[in-house]
């Protein structure tokens, strides 16, 4: 240090007065940058609330591992894993035979398939035709496979070795279900006139019920061994018993009575299950077409000619009659599911207008599961508005479910707009079968 400056004078040291100046104005210029940059997001910005609190906000998400429920709770979800694609366009029927051998028939053409263990892997063909479709298989007590083909098809019986043989041939346009009751005898449901046959296990049949609906759509047995039957296009459920021998009756009469259980809201009946208790649970689709209100009509006759005043229109006698009215907006195709306890009191425990069930079973502890089409969702139904989404397929349909000896569920889809494509499993079109 120079003699000449001492400790103040060199704090004063004009050299460095104006670089702490600086390093202060510096900082100060930064904060206020900073300040004025951020200032108009700040005060733009403002806290946003909203609430998701309905079953359909939460389905918008993709959840793994869990199940939404209804009622807002969740559970842990089925796993639900892909095993086996098949060579065709769609199935509508699925079982498994006396030794857990899985079983699916579809179309077109109609093929049968067998699955071998729960392993990905290429179907057996075991049965095929010309036909449109094999809309049902079912088994008999000895494990013989019968299929049903449609339409203006036939019952077919099909051997261990493979071979094929005409069982029945109802000579009806279409055979929509297969079931076999307590004694051996295949029941097959037919349309378009509405009849079941009685088939004995030689191959002969009568004519079992004839009803006034158009077509009987699905069969099951109840827990009294009584045959069950859901029709369209009134969409009840029937019961079935067969009639008492007294007194003669002719050639075309039917073997069974019918009652009427239940009629459903509902056109058309898709799927019957029936629980251990006796419970009949019951899926039915579509609206009824009821015929529209008659107008009032006021007729005036004139040298002229005739003129009909109806509802307030005027219409020329000359006008062409019978003609179709115009529907701007066609009814949707809704969807309910029914419970009849077994003291025979009915109940709707679902319903939606944008889902179609097509399949009905019971899970090995009882609990009610719908195989739903646009979706493509298994759905657990626990009471009246209480259901759970266990999983979707990736498919458009869940056709047919079926469940082994062992409580294992498989499932059936099919997908005709081939909306979805699993990343690195090789597909094919239309057809999913999966475990879980």
């Amino acid at each position: 240090m120079p003699p000449f400056m001492n400790d103040t004078t060199q704090n004063c040291f004009p050299e460095r007065i104006p670089t702490r100046c600086a390093i202060f104005v510096r900082r100060l210029l930064l904060l206020l940058c900073s300040f004025a940059l951020g200032a108009s997001p700040l005060l733009a910005e403002h806290t946003r609330t909203w609430r998701q609190a309905s079953y359909e906000d939460f389905l918008k998400g993709t959840p793994h591992g869990v199940a939404v429920r209804s009622d807002g709770r969740l559970e842990l979800a089925p796993k639900f894993t892909l095993i086996a694609d098949a060579d065709a366009s769609y199935l509508w029927s699925l079982r498994v035979d006396s030794k857990g051998a899985l079983y699916a028939a579809g179309g077109s053409p109609a093929k049968v398939f067998r699955f071998e263990g729960s392993a990905a892997g290429k179907p057996t063909t075991v049965f095929e035709s010309t036909d449109l479709v094999a809309q049902a298989i079912a088994f008999d007590a000895k494990g013989t496979l019968y299929v049903a083909t449609s339409p203006d098809g036939k019952v077919y019986r099909v051997s261990a070795s493979g071979e094929k043989s005409v069982f029945f041939d109802p000579k009806s346009k279409y055979i929509w279900d297969l079931a076999f009751g307590a004694d051996g005898t295949l029941f097959v449901a037919t349309g378009d006139k509405g009849q079941i046959f009685a088939v004995s296990p030689d191959g002969k049949g009568e004519l079992f019920y004839g009803s006034d609906e158009a077509h009987i759509r699905v069969l099951a047995l109840d827990t009294h061994n009584n045959l069950l039957a859901g029709t369209e296009p009134s969409g009840r459920i029937l019961r079935i018993s067969r009639a008492g021998n007294s007194g003669s009756k002719s050639k075309d009469a039917s073997a069974g009575e019918g009652f009427v259980l239940y009629e459903t809201g509902k056109r058309e009946l898709t799927a019957l299950t029936v629980a251990p208790d006796g419970a009949i649970y019951a899926a039915a689709i579509g609206e009824k077409q009821r015929p529209p209100a008659q107008a009032p009509t006021t007729v005036i006759t004139t040298p002229q000619g005739t003129t009909t005043v109806t509802g307030g229109a005027v219409v020329m006698g000359t006008q062409p009659q019978g003609q179709t009215p115009f529907i701007p907006f066609p009814q949707q195709l809704s969807s309910s599911i029914y419970r009849i306890s077994a003291e025979g009191a009915p109940e709707e425990l679902w319903n939606s207008r944008d889902d179609v069930v097509y399949s009905l079973a019971l899970n090995s502890d009882g609990r009610l599961l719908a195989g739903t089409g646009n979706s493509g969702a298994l759905l657990a139904i626990d009471g009246r508005g209480v259901f759970a989404q266990l999983a979707k397929a990736g498919s458009a349909q869940i056709t047919g479910i079926a469940r082994n000896s062992a409580g294992k569920l498989f499932l059936c889809t099919a997908n005709p707009e081939s909306l979805l494509r699993r990343p690195g499993v090789r597909t094919r079109r239309h057809l999913r079968v999966a475990l879980f």
